[in-house]
């Protein structure tokens, strides 16, 4: 019977995991930006999470936790927020409205997660492993359409990028800007780097090998710090998480020679593809002589933003909502929600990234390689907030949410054995 309940788990999350990663986003069919796709996405993806709540709380009978109910409360404090400050702006629009949908979506993506692991259907290795690979397929996916982009390249990309990443090829993954692949692709680049270093399998070195060659053509440079700072902290990390058992001489030397074939194989890169990568190569170099333009775009809009809060002490504590006829843009993570949802905002970001952060860091419960995997693309969160608000783009929640309740589900069960790579 138990084996039964994870085979259909699996199978479960793998559609799950396929609709949302790959289900097509209609860009340049139906509008720019996908609106219309990531609106069936988000909706067919809610209808099946709910589904597996009524089935996890009434058919299995599961009980609330208090992790639950504090999940239950936070995202019924954030939908509050969200109708005082749609109440308080006279001009609201329709994707106004849609912004009541975001806390009751990430509030069923958690409980996914979280009751996966109480419903024993599969272990965090398990989990780790599905979506790194389904992460992993997006990587390969739009390199083949970046190969074959005078065949049927360019007509399959158009379903999901949008057009103004065309023509640079900037596209990355199935995601609509590349600064969500960089965030998103920080758990399979981990993963399969730890496996990689671990076993010293070759395969793993072509996962890893496909995924950054993907992230360059987005040309992100936020994308690239994130990235780069999961390897040289894997790399630095590796050996405060590995167990004796998994201690060998083969496992210092691929340590040690890694971030010599990395940086070699740049290099080589930069030499080859310099005028492919010249967006990129250019930002890199504008950032460390201190004048970037897209950071003093970010700059300069949170600086705007603090000029606005500093006006209004109740917009300083509830923030604008979400006001989107203003047509006021704020890229980064932080800025947005502090326009938003106020200080407010601080609170979820503390929740959604910080308090798990420390949380995950201090537990018994989770260790080894798999701790060290959980950390950093938790942490990787971080820097991809500030080049974009990552958290709230298409196909991210159900990624970043389901996998927080299954680490937190791991976390807080009492009695429950360690789990480890």
């Amino acid at each position: 019977m138990k084996v039964n309940l994870r085979i259909k788990g699996i199978y479960f999350l793998v559609f799950l995991l396929s609709f949302n990663l790959f289900f097509p986003t209609f860009n340049n069919i139906f509008d720019e930006n996908g609106g219309t796709g990531v609106l069936i996405i988000n909706f067919v993806m809610f209808s099946f999470l709910f589904l597996h709540s009524i089935y996890s709380y009434f058919y299995k009978r599961l009980y609330f936790t208090q992790t639950e109910l504090i999940a239950f409360f936070i995202s019924l404090s954030f939908l509050v927020n969200i109708l005082v400050t749609g109440i308080n702006n006279h001009e609201l629009i329709f994707s106004d409205v849609y912004e009541l949908f975001r806390p009751v979506y990430y509030l069923f993506c958690f409980l996914y997660g979280f009751n996966l692991i109480r419903l024993n259907t599969m272990s965090v290795g398990d989990f780790v492993k599905y979506m790194s690979f389904g992460i992993f397929f997006t990587a390969l996916f739009s390199l083949l359409c970046i190969v074959f982009i005078n065949s049927f390249g360019l007509s399959v990309i158009s379903l999901y990028a949008k057009y103004s990443l065309i023509p640079n090829l900037r596209f990355t993954g199935t995601f609509q800007n590349p600064y969500d692949f960089a965030f998103i692709s920080a758990l399979p680049l981990s993963y399969f780097l730890t496996r990689f270093i671990l076993s010293g399998s070759k395969v793993c070195l072509i996962y890893i090998s496909i995924i950054l060659i993907t992230m360059a053509f987005g040309q992100s440079k936020s994308g690239f710090i994130t990235l780069l700072s999961v390897i040289i902290l894997n790399l630095i990390l590796y050996k405060f998480y590995e167990s004796n058992s998994q201690k060998s001489k083969a496992v210092n030397l691929r340590l040690a020679l890694f971030p010599i074939a990395f940086f070699t194989s740049c290099i080589f890169l930069y030499i080859i593809f310099a005028d492919q990568f010249q967006y990129l190569i250019n930002g890199l170099i504008s950032m460390s002589s201190g004048g970037d333009r897209s950071s003093k775009i970010r700059l300069d809009q949170f600086f705007l933003l603090l000029n606005m809060i500093n006006e209004d002490m109740f917009k300083f504590l509830v923030g604008f909502g979400s006001f989107k006829s203003s047509g006021l843009m704020f890229e980064s993570q932080y800025s947005l929600y502090l326009f938003r949802y106020g200080v407010y905002g601080v609170f979820l970001l503390f929740c959604f990234i910080l308090l798990p952060l420390v949380i995950f860091f201090f537990s018994k419960k989770i260790t080894g390689l798999q701790k060290l995997i959980v950390l950093l693309f938790v942490f990787s969160a971080i820097p991809s907030g500030f080049g974009n608000n990552v958290l709230d783009q298409s196909r991210i929640p159900f990624l970043y949410f389901s996998f927080l309740g299954v680490i937190f589900s791991v976390v807080m069960q009492k009695n429950r054995h360690k789990e480890k790579m």
